[in-house]
């Protein structure tokens, strides 16, 4: 894999940090009375989808910069954790 340049290096770092600010909003969707409520901006979904296609959305972007394959990831990462102890083992 080639080095990134400090201008790729800070971007990458962006969009990491919108991926936490956005499940950060999901936490604080999850805070409201009703999470299940409906969204103000988009009434046809829930505060609590609103927030979850933005976490998607946004990673879905990182995966896109790094042609991250990503049905194939994800279906050899759910094999894996089929393999693994409930909670790893941990209490939660």
């Amino acid at each position: 894999m080639r080095e990134a340049s400090r201008s790729e290096t800070l971007e990458i770092a962006a969009k990491i940090g919108l991926i936490g600010a956005e499940v950060s909003e999901l936490m604080e969707a999850w805070r409201l009375p009703d999470p299940f409520g409906q969204c103000p901006k988009l009434p046809d979904l829930t505060h609590f989808d609103e927030e979850i296609a933005d976490i998607l959305i946004r990673t879905l972007d990182l995966c896109a910069h790094f042609n991250v394959p990503v049905g194939e990831v994800l279906q050899r990462k759910l094999a894996f954790n089929e393999t693994r102890a409930y909670s790893h083992g941990k209490r939660f």
